[in-house]
């Protein structure tokens, strides 16, 4: 292992993500609890209180992905990163490893699009967008897949204005807010997209398609399909 320990899931995918949706859940779970009686409200959120939520999820769960546990269990832990020498050679850092099969699982590493400008402009990948810290002032989201959404969706919900932007032969979804908050467990906005299509089973809202003007963004996430 060249990186961290865990890999995606724990560092970069699953936990991440899962926690925050968490953390939306809850001031979404807020939002709605008029519907029983309660006093239902727009929450505060605190997005440094949020993004530590977050890393210590991740923290708890880490143990289990350690070189220490992997260690106890038998396995040597080889912290670097490996090179075929030959078919039946790997070499990692001092070590060559000969077998005459290898496992590789390599994760997987988010693709920047060869957009004009993008490269000059900051922007977060999956692997960066759980260090946010602060609420993001505008969050435009490249992407129109099931993280992409999640993400902008647990983003929305926790009062960050967010723009999805999606081809729409792919998935005709993207969402331009227009207000603090959605009134729906989803994102109050507008269709970028010539076309409008909803995902039920998620409760992503319908939003009408129209025109619209630029979108000055404060970050920009990339999600590939």
């Amino acid at each position: 292992e060249k990186h961290k320990m865990g890999g995606d899931c724990l560092n970069y995918g699953c936990v991440p993500s899962k926690a925050l949706i968490a953390a939306d859940e809850a001031a979404q779970a807020v939002r709605d609890s008029g519907k029983f009686g309660v006093n239902g409200h727009e929450p505060a959120i605190d997005f440094g209180k949020v993004n530590a939520h977050v890393h210590g999820v991740i923290g708890a769960i880490a143990p289990n992905d350690s070189v220490e546990r992997f260690e106890k269990l038998g396995v040597r832990v080889i912290q670097a990163a490996g090179r075929f020498a030959s078919p039946k050679i790997l070499l990692a850092g001092d070590h060559a490893i000969e077998a005459r099969r290898f496992v590789v699982s390599t994760g997987s590493a988010a693709f920047v699009p060869p957009i004009p400008g993008l490269e000059a402009t900051p922007y977060l990948t999956n692997e960066t967008i759980f260090d946010l810290d602060r609420r993001p002032d505008h969050l435009i989201v490249i992407g129109g897949g099931p993280i992409g959404l999640e993400l902008a969706q647990a983003h929305r919900r926790l009062v960050a204005p967010v723009s999805g932007l999606v081809l729409a032969r792919l998935a005709p979804i993207a969402l331009l807010p227009e207000q603090h908050h959605a009134p729906s467990p989803g994102c109050a906005g507008t269709l970028v997209s010539s076309t409008r299509q909803t995902n039920s089973s998620n409760s992503m809202p319908r939003c009408r398609a129209r025109k619209t003007s630029a979108m000055p963004p404060s970050a920009i996430l990339r999600m590939s399909r």
